[in-house]
């Protein structure tokens, strides 16, 4: 996976392809805090998988409003964070996608299958239609890279208890390159809420740029 001390570097200056990136100071365990000031497309949530036999899994509502609701608790736990001022939040990004549907692709339908969990990679290149799909709708903005939350899942054990667990995906979309990726977590009880779950994930999205 390239570094992503790389995109950060390239983000904040142009230079050329060849030249060595210099790699920032990171905050221990904020591996995205290099872009909390930077222009990125925040993406909306693509995917819920539940599973069959997750026991005490919650009982949500239908995957789009869980969906929603977890694009909404992520803008607003950014913004708490001072986030907002630079970062172009899914319900912006998916506003400019209807405004230009003959340029662009619907936000909230991405062929992101190949970014799902248990998906084997072997090559960080985004293939098409998706390298085309980011490219097209980060032009409409003025960020190079865009964050996807790609998949919600619910998993746990007898012993273990249930968590939600979100994929988070960074694309270079000028490149159509994966930059990172990572999961975040919650534990979960059956009687855990929809809006619950979203804002405490969107919590540990947020971890990952700066502190509470």
């Amino acid at each position: 996976m390239i570094a992503l001390a790389v995109l950060i570097d390239g983000c904040s200056r142009p230079q050329p392809a060849d030249e060595p990136a210099a790699t920032p100071q990171q905050p221990a365990g904020r591996p995205l805090a290099p872009l909390a000031t930077q222009a990125v497309a925040l993406f909306p949530a693509q995917y819920l998988r539940m599973g069959d036999s997750t026991v005490g899994a919650p009982r949500l509502g239908p995957a789009p409003a869980v969906l929603a609701s977890l694009d909404s608790a992520i803008a607003a736990e950014l913004a708490l964070r001072g986030t907002a001022r630079s970062w172009v939040m899914a319900d912006a990004l998916t506003r400019t996608a209807r405004r230009n549907p003959a340029f662009t692709s619907d936000p909230h339908a991405l062929s992101a299958e190949s970014l799902r969990p248990g998906v084997r990679r072997t090559n960080p290149r985004l293939g098409e239609p998706l390298a085309s799909q980011m490219r097209s709708l980060v032009a409409l903005t003025e960020a190079r890279f865009g964050l996807i939350p790609v998949e919600l899942r619910f998993e746990g054990g007898p012993t273990s208890g249930t968590r939600a667990i979100l994929r988070l995906v960074l694309v270079d979309a000028r490149l159509a390159q994966i930059q990172w990726s990572d999961d975040v977590s919650t534990d979960v009880t059956s009687t855990s809420s929809t809006r619950e779950i979203a804002a405490a994930l969107a919590r540990r999205v947020a971890d990952l740029l700066v502190a509470p």
